[in-house]
Parts: structure tokens; sequence; C-alpha cells
């Protein structure tokens, strides 16, 4: 199995960049929705840096090793967000005030562990798309995970809330 620990701890530190920069940046200085599609902006900047970060590293890691499967590049994407997560989280819960522990808990979990399934899901059209180069698959793997957000995220964060 080829070793790439030093690409995971340089795309690591990149992604827990972006995350602050999500943080301190988008937060701050645009607004919380897209007018008229009410779908976040923080979270459009999140899929973006996936997918840009994604394409990336698994172009390198293809051009070092060619025989690597999808399923090493979807968790290796996978580990990348993980890590980053638990390194913003445990930021993250120093900023958060008037909080219970109960709270902070699930704020953390639902963070790192939420962050890292968009993750598999946004990574792996993107391997197959690296590994295969075939632009239809790709498309069609789009589509579905578009409608998949679209269609389930409501009812996730409905059920997350407890209503």
């Amino acid at each position: 199995m080829p070793d790439h620990r030093k690409l995971l701890l340089v795309c690591v530190l990149i992604f827990t960049a972006l995350l602050f920069i999500n943080f301190f940046v988008v937060h701050e200085f645009f607004p919380e929705d897209v007018p008229g599609a009410g779908k976040a902006i923080s979270g459009l900047f999140l899929l973006v840096c996936f997918e840009v970060l994604f394409y990336v590293v698994f172009k390198r890691i293809l051009k070092q090793h060619e025989t690597l499967s999808v399923a090493y590049l979807t968790i290796f994407g996978c580990l990348i967000v993980l890590f980053s997560g638990l390194i913003f989280q445990t930021y993250r819960q120093a900023t958060l005030e008037y909080t219970t522990n109960e709270d902070r808990i699930k704020i953390f979990l639902i963070g790192v562990l939420g962050l890292t399934a968009v993750a598999g899901i946004t990574a792996f059209p993107v391997a197959v798309d690296v590994k295969y180069k075939k632009r239809w698959l790709t498309t069609l793997l789009n589509i579905g995970i578009g409608l998949l957000f679209l269609l389930g995220v409501p009812y996730l964060f409905s059920l997350l809330k407890g209503k």
C-alpha cells in the first residue's frame, strides 16, 4: 500500500484553513442564504472546496499509483475532512457560549461526522471521474447525489432537530 501520510497532512492543513476561512470570512461578510434559493452560502463554499481539493489530490495520487481503487481515493478524501473537522470543531467548542455539555457534544459530533459523511458522498464521484475519465458516469452520479441532497436534507434536518 502506498504511503501518502505527508500528502494527507498537507491536505488536512489546507482544508482546516478553508474551514477557518468559512467560519471567519464567509459567515461574517456574506448573507446566510442565497437570495431566492434558501441555500446556505457557506455550504456552497465548502462543496466547492471539497470538489477542487479532491480533484487536485486524487489526480496527484493516481499520477503516482495508477492501480489504486476508487474506494481508496474516497476514504482518503474522508480522512482529510475527518482530521480537519476534528481540529476545527475542537476550536469551535471554545467559541460556544451559553451551551450545555449535551449540546456541545451534539454540535461536535454532527460537525465532525456530518461533514465527513458529506465529504464521502462528494469524494466518490470525483474519484470515479479522476480514475475512469468517463464524464457521462460522473454526470449521472452528480445528478443522483444532487437529488439526494435536495430531497433528503430537509428530512435529515427535521430528524436532527427532533421535529
